[in-house]
């Protein structure tokens, strides 16, 4: 029931993104000049102007990461488990668990990096144009710092802890408890792969999930794949804003 609430709270979510973003008003023609009608669609517009998409994807966090951790947090208070039996973070050995972490990260990032290449090619063959992630891009077209370090904070801090919380935390036990492990590896991996949006990043997202549930296999402590996800992540936030990031 949880977990339907959770995908309830996602649709919602993202209604609320939509319903939060009025499209640009047209700027009106200066004296003596013909005004001229914008012919661009809708879209096009709301995707050129930074500080709506700054708002839009913070509702977003709100709405998605917010309600996934409120619920989590439901859910823990129900079945009285504290954060750290549930997720690990008592377990021992914790200086092993982060350094085997960032060693999966250290080998993520570069091997990660060369299949959205790989998959860029392979679409550009099929005659399909490859589509950057939406926030990659907002990061990419940023100037604010102020918005930038708004930016780094949602994904290399907020992103991990609550996507590792839910999908690596909740999902995968609940399915491979059901005596499904197969479908609990391969069913969360592909969600969590499509709940990016990005079909460049599919192949690579998925790889990264099998990877991160393998972690926290080995580790039984969730702070492991948290600290890889958000490694990874901060890794390409850095070599996107240094325009080192393949696009």
């Amino acid at each position: 029931m949880m977990v339907c609430w959770i995908w309830i709270g996602i649709c919602a979510g993202g209604l609320i993104i939509h319903a939060a973003n009025p499209y640009p008003e047209a700027k009106p023609a200066e004296s003596g000049e013909t005004a001229r009608e914008d012919t661009s669609p809708p879209e096009a517009q709301l995707k050129e102007n930074p500080a709506w998409q700054l708002f839009s994807l913070g509702i977003g966090v709100l709405c998605l990461h917010g309600v996934a951790f409120i619920a989590i947090a439901s859910l823990l208070r129900q079945s009285q488990t504290t954060w750290r039996s549930a997720f690990g973070f008592d377990q021992p050995g914790l200086t092993g668990a982060l350094k085997l972490a960032a060693q999966v990260a250290a080998a993520a990032v570069p091997v990660g990096m060369l299949i959205v290449i790989a998959c860029g090619l392979l679409m550009q063959s099929a005659g399909m144009e490859p589509e950057t992630q939406q926030t990659v891009q907002m990061v990419q077209e940023e100037r604010s710092t102020f918005n930038l370090a708004a930016l780094g904070v949602i994904a290399i801090i907020i992103a991990p802890v609550v996507e590792e919380l839910l999908f690596r935390g909740i999902f995968y036990p609940t399915i491979k408890q059901q005596g499904h492990p197969t479908l609990a590896v391969i069913g969360v991996s592909l969600l969590f792969a499509l709940s990016h949006a990005n079909i460049m990043t599919f192949v690579p997202l998925t790889l990264l999930s099998i990877a991160l549930i393998w972690l926290y296999e080995q580790t039984n402590n969730l702070l492991a794949p948290i600290t890889t996800h958000a490694l990874f992540n901060a890794a390409n936030f850095l070599m996107i804003i240094s325009g080192a990031l393949p696009t």
